[in-house]
């Protein structure tokens, strides 16, 4: 299974900013070593973030400890990525609310950013499963395409040991490896970027699935 959190790890402070919407630090300052810390705690949790229904709560559990700023942290990172300017997620620049400390409104907006960040990222991640399982649909079905591959397959299904979707994987990846560059070119090509476990997966379903 690939690593999905490559699709965020490496991105830097300024990519980061970018992303949510604020100012650009200059240099891995305070507020860049802050958002960096924001993607290394999404990634700490990339593999699973696909497979969680309420990954957002798992990324908000994750990122929680980079809060833990000191009032002097806090305020370098808000100097340096410019939250006076940043606009929270209802459109509204910053502001104090009543009876509301500078510090306190300041240590708000670090963590309305944060918090966005980290739903910024692991949306990237859940946007880069996405597009390999569509990949790996694909491959999976220009595979059976080919004659008499999926009668293999299926006997090979339906005798011990029983095979299963990760275990049709790697032999596919070993038959492309071997027969694709004539019989199957375009995914001989991208062999390395599939993930197979996926298209061994999704071949095992296209199987099972019963033609009209």
């Amino acid at each position: 299974m690939k690593d999905y959190g490559k699709a965020i790890a490496d991105l830097g402070p300024f990519e980061l900013a970018r992303m949510v919407g604020c100012g650009q630090p200059l240099d891995v300052t305070d507020g860049g070593r802050f958002l960096i810390s924001i993607r290394d705690a999404v990634l700490s949790v990339s593999d699973e973030i696909p497979n969680r229904r309420n990954w957002e709560k798992l990324v908000d559990e994750a990122i929680d400890p980079v809060f833990g700023l000191s009032i002097p942290q806090a305020w370098a990172v808000f100097t340096d990525l410019a939250l006076w300017e940043w606009d929270d997620q209802d459109g509204e620049a910053w502001q104090l609310d009543r009876d509301e400390s500078p510090t306190v409104g300041a240590e708000r907006f670090i963590g309305q950013v944060g918090n966005n960040l980290g739903n910024i990222l692991g949306q990237e991640i859940i946007r880069a499963h996405e597009e390999a399982e569509e990949a790996a649909l694909e491959a999976a079905r220009v595979l059976l395409s080919v004659p008499g591959l999926a009668d293999g397959l299926r006997r090979l299904a339906a005798e011990p040991p029983v095979f299963d979707g990760a275990a049709f994987g790697p032999l596919l990846h070993m038959w492309v490896v071997m027969k694709g560059e004539t019989l199957t070119p375009h995914l001989f090509e991208t062999r390395g970027e599939l993930d197979w476990d996926m298209v061994g997966a999704a071949a095992m379903d296209e199987l099972d699935t019963p033609e009209d």
